[in-house]
């Protein structure tokens, strides 16, 4: 059995749906978010003033004595909340459908505990921002995108890797009361996540479900590591070797199927670069699991299948991978698929 196989034409127009189902849904959420808490008037005295309820904790502002323009406001504010809702609600209805239809036809992969943290960074807009996925489930964008499924054996993991870009700066506008940071985030979607207390990098579920942050370790300015939390009381985010050509790659973002159906964001490492890295720890990293190697290298391998069959706006050449050394792009021969061209184009 091939370990990448085409999705049918019909949950290929299926897959395409549910994306653009998805951002629409996104727009209206967006929307609707706008409108979060509410509008209403208060007296205070002889004179009544309109509040703005800008949190769920009760938190108001108020715009202004009753006038001719607070009424307007009012007005408008009524009118665009109850419009915000309805379109939210009904793109809500239709991705349930399009979910149905997924499911019939067994279109998803990702699993929905995965599933379910994506789209909570997606709503903090953390995710692409702050945070990317790497590691296995990295592969569940490059499928999506190319609209194949990668056979369960290669796929199968039990926790999630965020690569956190220390770069950069964190931007809640989505949720401006929501507490920053990835725990918080994990808390939000099962409150049983936890730090470990020997790895202070992951989170682990009462399921067993875990997520590790990750983050770039500068090797040439050592004593610069000195951002190691994305929020005060978050994960501890783990220094991996040479993670910087990661970081330094370009990202791609895609919407996907979870294993419900349900359409899920994503945002993971160019897939040319994902190839070469996995390529490299499973032979060259020598702080890798010995028992993970040859998985690195079916993962590489797949990967760069995927590129080559799928990807031809992605050429695969030297002066893609600038982020990488040279050395690296030479990873030995004998652990990649013969005679495939992504490879020996890649070669310096």
């Amino acid at each position: 059995m091939s370990l990448v196989s085409p999705l049918s034409d019909q949950a290929k127009r299926f897959l395409i749906d549910t994306g653009q189902l998805y951002e629409a849904f996104e727009d209206a959420a967006r929307d609707k978010r706008r409108f979060k808490g509410g509008m209403t008037w208060k007296r205070v005295g002889e004179r009544e003033y309109l509040i703005r309820i800008v949190t769920s904790h009760g938190g108001q502002k108020s715009l202004g004595p009753r006038s001719e323009t607070t009424e307007v406001s009012f007005q408008s504010f009524v009118q665009g909340k109850s419009r915000a809702d309805e379109r939210h609600d009904q793109l809500k209805a239709r991705i349930g459908e399009q979910a149905a239809l997924n499911r019939a036809l067994k279109i998803g992969h990702i699993p929905n505990a995965s599933a379910k943290i994506l789209r909570a960074l997606a709503l903090r807009d953390m995710l692409g921002r702050n945070v990317i996925v790497a590691g296995t489930n990295a592969i569940y964008a490059y499928e999506g995108m190319a609209a194949v499924r990668v056979a369960d054996a290669v796929m199968e993991t039990g926790d999630l890797d965020l690569l956190w870009d220390s770069r950069t700066k964190l931007v809640l506008n989505a949720l401006p009361e929501a507490v920053p940071g990835v725990l918080e985030t994990l808390k939000s979607v099962d409150k049983t996540f936890e730090t470990s207390k020997t790895h202070p990098y992951r989170a682990t579920a009462a399921s067993g479900f875990a997520v590790d942050l990750i983050r770039a370790e500068n090797r040439r300015h050592p004593w610069a590591d000195i951002k190691e939390h994305m929020a005060d009381g978050d994960l501890l985010a783990a220094p991996i070797l040479n993670m910087t050509w990661i970081v330094n790659a370009p990202k791609v973002d895609a919407v996907i199927v979870d294993d419900r159906g349900y359409p899920v964001p994503i945002s993971a490492p160019d897939p040319r670069a994902f190839a070469v890295y996995k390529m490299w720890m499973g032979t060259n990293d020598p702080a890798r699991d010995p028992r993970k190697r040859s998985r690195d290298v079916a993962q590489a391998n797949i990967v760069a299948r995927i590129v080559r069959d799928y990807f031809p706006h992605l050429p695969m050449r030297p002066e893609h991978l600038r982020m990488f050394p040279k050395e690296v792009l030479r990873a030995p021969d004998r652990q990649r698929d013969d005679d495939d061209p992504f490879w020996s184009s890649s070669s310096p």
